[in-house]
């Protein structure tokens, strides 16, 4: 205790020694620079410097940077809005369920659907269009027809933020009929991700105390399930993301499905 008091005496003398003057300048020059840095989060152009800089630094510690055995299927504008799809939302999940039959005749070790699965009504009171529950069915359908011995498969969860808490919101397969043992033939992960690209997205906890993880890290988890320990990537300390760009990927062209 003497020792903390000795200190503080002498940042207070310290303090007393810089003058009014200094001090004056000291709380302009931080009200402005406060202010500004409030300002420049809202501006596009700062905002992409900020982020392109850091990925600059992190590119400087070497290592791999490119996406190993992975294939990206987007799903672009002329699909979307094209005929068949006719820029619906929610995307219409019996072409989901045709895309995942597709896809799995290639034997992957994982397939990502990286949609939006929320249901209508994100609270779960009220049942979906009679049309929607009819296209989630064959959606689930064709996600359990795919062999678990061969290809996991990573469903989006949805969770909504309200007043600081994290709430798990209604997905369209909660009540989904088509698997008799459902939770065993898919793995799910939230795709919300926090703005800041710094902040490494892995399981969060719910108000509810139920704990989710994150889309990227219930894929890592579904193609290597021990090599991924809780109680280490549940650390808050973890220094350092990185995010690919779709350039990245390998984007083969499909046939039609």
């Amino acid at each position: 205790m003497d020792s903390f008091l000795g200190f503080a005496s002498r940042v207070l003398q310290a303090a007393r020694k810089k003058g009014i003057r200094y001090w004056l300048f000291a709380l302009v020059f931080g009200l402005i620079g406060g202010w500004s840095s409030y300002r420049l989060d809202d501006a596009g152009a700062w905002f992409d410097l900020k982020h392109k800089t850091y990925l600059y630094l992190q590119n400087l510690r070497g290592g791999m940077r490119r996406v190993p055995q992975t294939t990206l299927i987007s799903i672009g504008d002329a699909e979307y809005y094209g005929d068949e799809l006719a820029g619906r939302r929610p995307l219409k999940r019996s072409y989901l369920a045709r895309l995942i039959r597709k896809t799995a005749e290639a034997r992957p070790a994982v397939i990502a659907l990286d949609i939006d699965l929320r249901s209508a009504d994100p609270t779960g009171a009220r049942e979906d269009p009679a049309d929607y529950r009819n296209e989630t069915e064959e959606l689930m359908s064709a996600v359990c027809s795919v062999n678990a011995a061969h290809t996991k498969i990573v469903l989006s969860k949805a969770i909504s933020e309200v007043k600081g808490n994290l709430l798990g919101d209604h997905n369209v397969y909660d009540d989904s009929h088509s698997c008799p043992a459902a939770g065993h033939q898919y793995i799910s992960g939230y795709i919300q991700l926090a703005n800041d690209i710094r902040r490494v997205p892995l399981t969060v906890t719910l108000n509810d105390g139920t704990q989710v993880d994150s889309f990227s890290l219930a894929i890592a988890r579904a193609a290597h399930g021990r090599q991924f320990d809780l109680q280490q990537l549940d650390r808050e300390d973890i220094p350092f993301g990185y995010f690919h760009s779709p350039g990245e990927f390998r984007r083969p062209r499909l046939q039609k499905c």
